[in-house]
Order: structure tokens, then C-alpha cells, then sequence
């Protein structure tokens, strides 16, 4: 029905058909530029926070993170004030060194002998600890790669963004028994 012979006149409906078979060619070749480029950025603008990382904090930084598990447990009663006080420390005390490998669109976080595997922008996944099961996801903003864990008991968000040799680390952590969210920041330099 599209088809003519060069003694055929081409028909409206032909002209259409041959519009559409472009159109449809071209939408094609765009969406596998933007997927290719996606994933091309993604693994570029992850790249600074890529390496080895050994922890630099400073006094103010632990003073803040300190302040922070302070004024986020400060409404609980004093037994329990003191043993989320104690818990919270041990939960946000920072790795020594951290390693983040990038490998778009696969990111691998990991700190002692311990590493968690997440796909950029993919679905969570689940995994399991001491506090119960959460689901982990992990997506590229900008120049930031950031960690969400949903869990049972409350929620952790870790950004993670290189300037040159240095690593900054921001985690926001929530909880249902908490007056407000726990927030610091650590710095780590890059590792030889």
C-alpha cells in the first residue's frame, strides 16, 4: 500500500506512512542516545567520588555530629535519652576509610570487609542487619551520589561528593522514637 514505482504518483496516505516510518526512526535513535548518555553521565559525574577514602573529621564536625544526637533525643525520658544517646554514637560513628567503585550504572560502597552493590537509579534492594530488613537505593544528583535506606524503625540518607582529594559525607538519619533528625557531616581524604 506505501509502495509506488517511479511512474506512481505517491498518495497522500503513502506520504503519511513514509512521515511516520522517519518519525519512529528517529525517536528510536534519540532514546538510545539519551539511555547511552544517561548512563555515560552518570558514570562521569560519579567519577570524583570514585577511590579509596581514609576519614580526615574534624573537632567541629564530631562536635556537631554530637550536638546533633543530642538535640534529636532530648524529649525522651532520661533511661531512654541515655541508651538512644549511646546507640545513635555507635551508628554514626564514621568508617576509618570507605571505597566507592563506580562502574555505571553499578556503584559498590564498601568500608572494612563489608560492601553493598546498588544499581544507579534502579529498584531498591533489600538487605538485612541488626535492626531488621530496609530497602537500599542509590541514585546520582548533580554531582552527589546519594544512599537512601528505608528501614522499619526509621530512614538513613547518605550524600557522598568529591571536591579534588577530599570526600565530603553528609548523613540525615530518622526515626519514629527521635524529636527530629540526626544530621553530620564527616570528611575523608582521598587514600595514596
Amino acid at each position: 500500500m506505501g509502495r509506488w514505482n517511479h511512474h506512481q504518483k505517491p498518495t497522500n496516505l503513502s506520504r503519511v506512512f513514509a512521515k511516520r516510518g522517519i518519525c519512529v526512526a528517529a525517536l528510536v535513535v534519540l532514546g538510545a542516545l539519551w539511555l547511552t548518555t544517561r548512563f555515560a553521565n552518570a558514570s562521569e559525574l560519579a567519577a570524583p567520588v570514585a577511590g579509596s577514602w581514609t576519614i580526615a573529621v574534624t573537632a567541629d564536625e564530631e562536635r556537631q555530629r554530637r550536638e546533633s544526637i543530642n538535640q534529636a533525643t532530648k524529649k525522651l525520658r532520661s533511661m531512654q535519652r541515655n541508651m538512644a544517646r549511646q546507640m545513635l554514637e555507635k551508628r554514626t560513628t564514621p568508617p576509618e576509610a570507605i571505597r566507592i567503585q563506580v562502574d555505571a550504572p553499578i556503584v559498590i560502597i564498601g568500608s572494612g570487609d563489608r560492601a553493598l552493590e546498588l544499581e544507579l537509579g534502579g529498584a531498591p534492594i533489600t538487605v538485612s542487619g541488626d535492626d531488621g530488613t530496609a530497602k537500599v537505593r542509590a541514585k546520582i544528583d548533580g554531582d552527589v551520589l546519594i544512599v537512601a535506606v528505608d528501614g522499619t524503625r526509621g530512614g538513613r540518607l547518605t550524600s557522598y561528593r568529591a571536591d579534588g582529594d577530599r570526600l565530603s559525607v553528609v548523613v540525615s538519619m530518622s526515626g519514629s522514637r527521635l524529636d527530629g533528625v540526626v544530621r553530620y557531616a564527616t570528611t575523608y581524604t582521598r587514600a595514596e
